[in-house]
């Protein structure tokens, strides 16, 4: 994770004071408002923070990411370069700034890819420099070079390379580089069993089974796939994602009705779901309600400006607005 919790480092403190002491209830508060989508409470309170601890990185992510739920990634990258200018080896900061620009890019037109592209990765190739062992450094450079074009510096030979690295470090994270790096070229058996590999490990992990559950879609198992969202549902019911991971099953083939049931029952869960919330919007435009459609579309752009498919969503209501 990319903030680091704010009550071990000051209870490492021993001559805290009950002002810090307050402060610290102000980045807790901040962060509990970002957990609960109530971003301008958020703002306030971790500004009143920084106010006092101006030089602070992990309250400077928490600014950053409240402007990336927003979509206002331009105030995301200032506010990251300017705490970097003053400690320009911090890896958290380093990989908030990557991330931040890789927001950018999949919403550019393509020089603007290619540009944010490129300042993402000279950002992560700092931070895997000043510690090649940091699991989330190499965790994000690899991503970046499993999923990159080659054009702006994708290389799935050096990812599998880290991969292999990794297992050394963590052995679960291992097993899910290598699962990601053998789907991205081509080898889906390989990928299935080095995800299974990693769910032994790690039976619980959400991310691992949402991964295996896409392979497993891939390879049109979806019998498989089925049963593993269903395995998860069972054990894990208060989550959302394993609905949503059933209702990408069911999508798949073509199974609308039972699809949209399970986005729907994760959004039940999740209000704030962005993806559930495209996608059943997006099933509800193709089955023709389209005031349906139109309701998840706008539920969606009032609440999560910052998502990937937003300007998607708000190019699907206009047309169903010119429809009417």
């Amino acid at each position: 994770m990319k903030l680091i919790s704010i009550l071990v480092l000051f209870c490492a403190v021993a001559s805290a004071t009950a002002t810090v002491e307050a402060d610290t209830m102000d980045l807790d508060t901040s962060r509990s408002l970002v957990t609960a989508h109530q971003y301008d409470d958020a703002m306030a309170a971790v500004d009143g923070y920084l106010n006092q601890n101006p030089n602070d990185a992990a309250a400077t992510i928490v600014k950053s990411d409240i402007y990336v739920a927003w979509g206002e990634w331009d105030r995301s990258v200032d506010v990251l370069e300017n705490a970097l200018s003053k400690n320009e080896n911090n890896i958290d900061l380093l990989l908030a700034l990557a991330t931040t620009y890789r927001a950018k890019l999949m919403r550019s037109g393509m020089l603007g890819k290619l540009s944010n592209a490129k300042k993402s990765r000279k950002a992560l190739e700092k931070a895997f420099a000043v510690d090649p062992n940091h699991l989330m450094a190499r965790r994000e450079m690899f991503m970046y070079l499993v999923h990159a074009p080659g054009m702006a510096g994708g290389d799935k030979d050096r990812a599998e390379k880290i991969a292999l690295e990794s297992l050394e470090i963590d052995e679960f994270e291992g097993r899910c580089q290598l699962a990601t790096v053998y789907w991205k070229k081509g080898n889906r058996d390989a990928s299935v069993e080095e995800y299974r590999r990693a769910l032994e490990l790690e039976p619980d992990d959400i991310g691992a089974m949402f991964m295996l559950g896409g392979v497993l879609i891939d390879k049109e198992d979806f019998a498989a796939c089925e049963q593993l969202a269903q395995s998860f549902i069972a054990n894990w019911p208060d989550l959302s994602e394993p609905y949503v991971g059933l209702g990408n099953c069911y999508s798949e083939q073509k199974r609308t009705e039972e699809a949209t049931e399970q986005y729907l029952k994760a959004l039940e869960l999740n209000p704030w779901y962005g993806d559930a919330r495209y996608k059943v919007a997006r099933l509800y435009e193709k089955n023709k309600d389209k005031e349906q459609a139109a309701y998840h579309y706008r539920i969606l752009i009032e609440r999560n400006p910052g998502y990937i498919d937003v300007g998607k969503a708000k190019k699907q209501l206009r047309k169903i607005e010119k429809g009417r």
